[in-house]
């Protein structure tokens, strides 16, 4: 788990980074720019769609600019115009209040009932003049492919794994049922993870009536924070694999060196 959540700290650092770059570019208007940063944006496999957020004085409704768009993603999932602009939104609104409070939000954009795994990344931006002045307010939106962080979350298994951010929405679960339905099957895990100051620890604690092995770790000051655990008996059942292996590889090792002595 500290391993993925170095990786996130990564990767996540990148998409601020090319949300920043987003909105110096559209400052300028300068269409050579322009074409750099599509060119930038489309080599990133795991950005979908890069927009930003405004609100008109007057119309309580927010309106979007559409900065990238990956058409062909949306035509593989067979995505209707406005998916991400109009259906998500809708959805799976934008958690204004956190991107107002911290700067930035992650929330999970995956629909309950169909279409693609996705992660949803808001970053609130200032430009300022040569003076060091404000001059300007953008909230700019990425929308992110799940696929990479679920692919690393069923590589641990049998451990059960999942990212969630840090009102527990689960963002990324190897369990694609769990995922849609937002069902957290170890909130015990996820509470001590968050109220705990620690940004990586593993503990023994029980669910239900079941003993069970955690492990947890924190990435983006603790905006994202990932669960893996496994049952007590499993774990043992798993070790007693392992030393069992171990002693028949063993065996066959030293078998082989009596045979050599023997022969050779």
């Amino acid at each position: 788990v500290v391993n993925l959540a170095s990786d996130l700290d990564g990767f996540f650092n990148s998409v601020a980074d090319k949300l920043h770059l987003v909105a110096t570019v559209q400052t300028r208007q300068d269409s050579r720019l322009q074409l750099v940063l599509n060119d930038l944006l489309s080599k990133d496999s795991e950005l979908v769609w890069v927009g930003s957020l405004r609100f008109r004085s007057g119309s309580p409704a927010p309106s979007y600019d559409e900065y990238f768009h990956d058409k062909k993603y949306q035509a593989t999932y067979g995505l209707e115009e406005g998916f991400f602009h109009e259906v998500l939104p809708a959805s799976k609104p934008i958690p204004l209040e956190d991107i107002h409070r911290t700067g930035e939000a992650t929330w999970s954009a995956t629909l309950a009932d169909d279409g693609p795994a996705l992660v949803g990344f808001a970053k609130s931006v200032i430009e300022e003049n040569e003076k060091g002045e404000p001059i300007r307010h953008s909230i700019l939106i990425a929308y992110i492919r799940a696929d990479r962080m679920i692919a690393a979350l069923e590589a641990s298994r049998p451990n059960t794994s999942v990212i969630l951010n840090q009102r527990g929405e689960i963002l990324a679960h190897a369990d694609p049922a769990r995922l849609r339905q937002q069902k957290l099957e170890d909130p015990e895990l996820f509470n001590q993870a968050r109220e705990l100051k620690v940004r990586a620890q593993v503990l023994k604690y029980e669910s239900g009536n079941e003993s069970r092995f955690g492990a947890f770790a924190k990435s983006r000051g603790g905006r994202f924070i990932i669960l893996s655990s496994i049952s007590e008996a499993m774990a043992f059942r798993a070790m007693n694999d392992l030393v069992t292996r171990s002693l028949l590889f063993g065996s066959i090792l030293f078998t082989l060196s009596f045979l050599i002595a023997i022969f050779f």
